[in-house]
């Protein structure tokens, strides 16, 4: 239905010109939220053209922001970061209430490119929304604090509310992740059952993989390499097939660590190299270090039988 309508945004002349702009920004949010890049791109496109012909500087912006966040996942962050900066400029001089959504987008990259304290910021410029209550909650568990990241997942949580399924994913993925790390796997798994609901639902690719990769991550947390090492490589595979690089990375990273835990040193080594490279070519400083640590905690060789290697 969302198709429909703005499909027809794009081609009727509508009273009120308010109308097409409003089908056309659901229809975008809906794309951006399941991971649909392709489409969100579309859509951008047939929005700027709505937006020059009624003049409409913040439905400009408002697509820039989209844009820009797909450029983000795409591993375009120079090209992110003018969509972003400039979106968040024309909706803060035109629209100052839905500026957060671009504000929010810059935060998300400013934290991948490990500059946190920028990161950390923004988010609080952009509370109360639930997604801001997730990147400080992120931030929050690089830092090794789980429990601020529990509660920040918790908070976001009671903000987005039972029913908005899409908006609960990022929430319920930290909130996993602050579980497992304060060692609470069975309050883990249970955030995990919700999490995969959710996304079987959808189906989407990107959003598939997201799950593998926090299921691979809580495989790991239980001593489960064999099986993390599966669940990883098939986030690795989906991230690649959704054009994600920087999750790719996240991906086999860890998929390193359950290589490592299995004896498979080269195996591992290759991972955390392949790693590497990627953050190191998106410019994500913070994690390319992890990377490099993690690379050098390989054993430089394996033994005949590839087993009893020194896990990552």
């Amino acid at each position: 239905r969302l198709d429909q309508a703005a499909a027809l945004a794009s081609v009727e002349e509508f009273e009120l010109p308010i109308s097409p702009i409003f089908a056309q920004c659901i229809m975008i949010g809906a794309c951006e939220k399941v991971g649909d890049f392709g489409r969100v791109m579309q859509w951008c496109d047939q929005m700027r053209a709505i937006g020059e012909r009624l003049n409409g500087p913040f439905a400009i912006g408002a697509c820039r922001s989209s844009y820009g966040n797909v450029l983000t996942a795409r591993g375009e962050w120079t090209a992110a970061e003018l969509e972003l900066t400039g979106a968040l400029g024309a909706l803060e001089a035109t629209r100052p209430g839905l500026a957060v959504a671009g504000l929010l987008r810059l935060a998300q990259l400013r934290a991948r490119q490990g500059r946190r304290e920028e990161a950390r910021e923004m988010f609080e410029r952009s509370l109360p929304q639930p997604l801001a209550h997730v990147g400080l909650g992120m931030l929050a568990l690089e830092a090794g604090d789980g429990l601020a990241a529990a509660e920040s997942a918790e908070r976001s949580l009671r903000r987005a509310g039972a029913d908005a399924l899409v908006d609960r994913v990022p929430a319920l993925e930290l909130l996993v992740r602050a579980r497992a790390s304060q060692g609470d796997l069975e309050a883990a798994r249970s955030v995990f059952e919700e999490l995969e609901r959710i996304v079987a639902g959808l189906g989407t690719p990107y959003l598939t993989a997201r799950v593998r990769l926090v299921g691979g991550e809580l495989a790991l947390a239980a001593g489960e390499a064999e099986e993390g090492r599966r669940t990883l490589e098939d986030a690795v595979d989906l991230f690649a097939e959704s054009a994600a690089p920087y999750e790719a990375a996240l991906a086999r990273l860890s998929l390193a660590t359950a290589l490592g835990h299995l004896g498979r040193a080269d195996a591992a080594a290759a991972e955390a190299l392949a790693a590497q490279e990627a953050f190191v070519a998106l410019g994500a400083s913070a994690d390319a270090q992890r990377a490099e640590s993690a690379l050098a905690s390989v054993p430089a060789k394996t033994g005949a039988s590839g087993n009893g290697a020194a896990p990552l």
